[in-house]
């Protein structure tokens, strides 16, 4: 999600305008409606292939990931159980 970003917010955008300015019936049923072909529409798509760098990437997680590592740090403190470092993927 961190890289694909704006294909997500492209995606969502007018679903949620839709849904969002009706009023609540009208809403719902603009959820039942829209919500399948949505779906069918982003499991048809093909987005383009981009480069993976950080000029593109949103850190959108980086905070609830630190926080993650850090609290499964102090577990791991705690049990006893060593940790091991994840080997990076090698380019080719």
């Amino acid at each position: 999600m961190e890289i694909h970003w704006a294909y997500f917010a492209g995606f969502g955008s007018p679903f949620t305008l839709a849904t969002f300015f009706a009023p609540n019936f009208l809403s719902k049923g603009l959820f039942a409606v829209f919500f399948p072909v949505f779906l069918l529409l982003s499991i048809t798509s093909d987005p383009p292939e981009i480069p993976i760098s950080s000029e593109y990437k949103l850190p959108l997680f980086r905070q609830s990931r630190w926080l993650s590592l850090q609290l499964l740090r102090r577990v791991s403190q705690i049990s006893g159980v060593k940790q091991t470092k994840r080997q990076q993927p090698t380019k080719k």
